[in-house]
């Protein structure tokens, strides 16, 4: 071989050996010698730049050099994908067309086979399980619920009243309806709503007609939210929360709504515990809103001097969440807002949410030396279009929570249903700011 090109020496190497490369050479013509073609072929290659010059000088270097690095690296790379075949490969590639392959870890592309890292070890559980509110019997503190009427547990006093108060007030009978805007109730009643007399009052009330175009759109929203199927937050948005501002502006006290649906329970050692073994935490269930009382600038500041016994670097709240909004301001009744097609129970949030309130009353009640049990808090579901009430309270053992219900307080599926709940709602506004703020401050400041 002439002196000169080394790079042209090598494609000569490659060419005495038999070896062909597809993309950058093809056969030979036969009237032309070897010298002669590879002439040919540099003037037929497009122009190259200066990044590509380079790149062939750092080859033809290597090429020339039996001992450079990059050499011996891109021999030794070459070297390495050869021998290294998975076994699926060499399998696959041994096997003759006719013949079948034996379904082997060697041949089937199985993690075993293409992975060889270790699994992931199994998480630890650390919540507690509960799927149902009766999951809770067995925790610390318990949970136990059961219906209003039961023939073997006497209701307390407290709940009885209250609970007769709401019904009372959402009772389908005399005086639900204001009989001041029957002409326009009518058409929107069955016919055995419209003919009874007994279901309209005769008290004249000038916010009657604003009301019941509120209601007639509240049930509005409330069937498009059914008939399409829409999820929780649109019933919340749509249906709930008008439904409530609009029985808690009716009772002109300073009951509140409020929005808690991301709000935690904090400190999570208010969360009950199991009772087993590991005595885990259950998870800490949050609820979609809460009625608050408002409290007043100087009801506000002996609440924070009352929080201040508290040990350094716990929640300073009246209640069971640290969210800046609502330290300050006590939770008398908590909703939670269910799909009709929902699977979850409302009962089990509602159980946990109220238990840890309870912790966190009676460990301000303790700090103040005062022995007083705690009244009830009212609670309600609404699940689609039906809405009930139940009544969170703690046994005399001072341990044991009941939740005492289901109670029907109405439904938005029509408008007289619509009006019973928002008698009931009205009432437990009232409770929560004539008669469950006044003693939770006698207890607290007193």
């Amino acid at each position: 071989m002439p002196p000169g090109n080394v790079f042209d020496g090598w494609l000569e190497d490659i060419y005495n050996q038999g070896i062909h490369a597809c993309d950058g050479m093809v056969s030979i013509p036969a009237d032309l010698d070897l010298y002669e073609y590879r002439g040919r072929k540099r003037q037929a290659l497009p122009a190259v730049g200066p990044h590509q010059k380079k790149r062939r000088q750092v080859l033809e270097t290597d090429a020339m050099n039996p001992e450079s690095p990059n050499r011996a690296l891109r021999s030794s790379s070459r070297a390495k994908s050869t021998k290294e075949k998975s076994a699926y490969t060499a399998s696959i590639n041994n096997a003759s067309a006719s013949s079948l392959v034996k379904l082997t870890s060697a041949t089937t592309l199985s993690q075993s086979s293409t992975w060889s890292g270790s699994k992931s070890p199994t998480r630890a559980r650390s919540r507690s399980p509960a799927k149902t509110v009766h999951d809770l019997e067995n925790a610390d503190p318990p949970t136990i619920y059961l219906q209003m009427r039961h023939p073997d547990t006497e209701v307390p006093t407290s709940v009885r009243n209250l609970n007769n108060n709401v019904m009372r007030a959402g009772r389908r009978g005399k005086g639900l309806l204001p009989g001041s805007i029957r002409s326009l109730l009518t058409p929107h009643l069955d016919d055995c709503d419209a003919e009874d007399d007994d279901l309209f009052d005769d008290v004249a009330d000038e916010a009657a007609q604003d009301m019941f175009r509120d209601i007639l759109r509240i049930h509005t929203k409330a069937r498009i939210c059914f008939e399409s199927d829409k999820p929780e937050a649109s019933w919340g948005e749509e249906v709930v929360r008008p439904l409530l501002d609009l029985a808690i502006s009716r009772t002109n006290s300073r009951a509140i709504v409020e929005n808690v649906t991301s709000t935690n329970i904090q400190p999570t050692t208010l969360i009950p515990r199991g009772s087993g073994v590991e005595g885990l935490l259950y998870e800490g269930k949050r609820v979609d809103y809460g009625l608050f009382v408002e409290p007043t600038k100087e009801e506000a500041r002996q609440v924070k001097e009352r929080l201040k016994r508290l040990p350094d670097g716990e929640v300073w709240s009246i209640n069971q969440t640290e969210a800046y909004y609502l330290r300050e301001k006590p939770l008398f009744s908590s909703i939670e807002l269910k799909k009709s097609r929902s699977s979850d129970d409302p009962l089990l949030q509602l159980a946990i949410w109220n238990s840890a309130l309870f912790q966190r009353l009676e460990g301000l009640l303790d700090l103040t030396g005062k022995g007083d049990s705690v009244l009830p808090i009212p609670s309600v579901t609404v699940c689609g279009h039906n809405w009930q009430v139940c009544y969170s309270y703690i046994e005399e053992d001072g341990c044991t929570r009941m939740l005492r219900g289901m109670v029907d307080i109405g439904s938005t599926i029509d408008i007289v249903g619509i009006y019973r709940i928002l008698r009931a709602l009205e009432v437990i506004g009232l409770y929560g700011v004539e008669e469950y703020w006044p003693w939770l401050s006698r207890c607290l400041f007193s």
